[in-house]
């Protein structure tokens, strides 16, 4: 099964800096305003996310019953389109360093479930889901 990348958006993107002994940490979050954020549902999910949200959920095998995480969620395309295929036996969670992103997916789906949180420190315990996507 070919991999498909999906464009990513700069909802989350943190910069890194070498930290002093050469390590890595993350130094700064990247946030966005909710006026940005609804723009972001209103223009570029229908425009260029939407068509991919279906294709990953395709090619990640989403299936009834599922536990999904998306990560990195912003306005939850991907989540949305994979709680289709879930159906009523499985959950979908999003995912999103970016609450104003999460605000946007809690109004259009209410119903899933959208916490904010870092990739990195993934807030959940192991092994408490069936699948993991992202669009980034």
């Amino acid at each position: 099964m070919p991999i498909v990348r999906v464009p990513s958006d700069s909802t989350n993107v943190r910069a890194i800096s070498r930290a002093e002994g050469g390590g890595i940490s993350a130094t700064e979050t990247f946030q966005i305003s909710i006026e940005r954020a609804e723009a972001y549902e209103a223009q570029l999910v229908p425009a260029l996310f939407e068509e991919w949200a279906g294709r990953l959920v395709v090619a990640t095998g989403v299936s009834p019953g599922h536990r999904v995480l998306d990560v990195a969620c912003g306005t939850g395309i991907v989540a949305r389109t994979a709680a289709g295929p879930v159906g009523g036996g499985g959950n979908v969670v999003g995912l999103d360093l970016n609450e104003e992103m999460l605000t946007v997916a809690r109004r259009v789906r209410p119903d899933l479930e959208w916490r904010q949180g870092d990739a990195a420190r993934l807030p959940f315990p192991d092994r408490s889901t069936s699948c993991c996507v992202s669009r980034g």
